[in-house]
């Protein structure tokens, strides 16, 4: 077969080489951050986060307890698939076993 060439209308604008200058040129500088001014930074803000860190603990827990209702309505939903009549192999079986999984993931995150 023949090899064809792409038409003129086709041609890049650029060049690789200069597409990446270009790009070098437009990236913003980076600022080099001391460890002791991290630290710092990190001193002044940490009494605000101490509220929500409660808030954010009781809303996990809150979510722990969902989750842990949903875990069990679904073990018991899967206990029912016991044959092929019930459910076994279907494809809402499936979908417990991976509401299940996922529940179970997150509740232990």
């Amino acid at each position: 077969e023949e090899a064809s060439t792409p038409p003129a209308d086709f041609a890049p604008l650029y060049s690789v080489d200069a597409y990446r200058t270009q790009r070098q040129s437009k990236l913003p500088a980076t600022q080099g951050v001391t460890p002791a001014a991290q630290r710092r930074a990190t001193e002044v803000s940490e009494p605000q986060p101490l509220v929500n860190t409660k808030e954010r603990i009781a809303a996990l827990n809150e979510e722990a307890v969902k989750l842990q209702t949903v875990i069990s309505q679904t073990l018991q939903a899967l206990s029912c698939c016991t044959d092929k009549d019930h459910g076994r192999g279907s494809l809402e079986e499936a979908e417990a076993e991976k509401l299940l999984l996922v529940s179970c993931e997150k509740r232990s995150a």
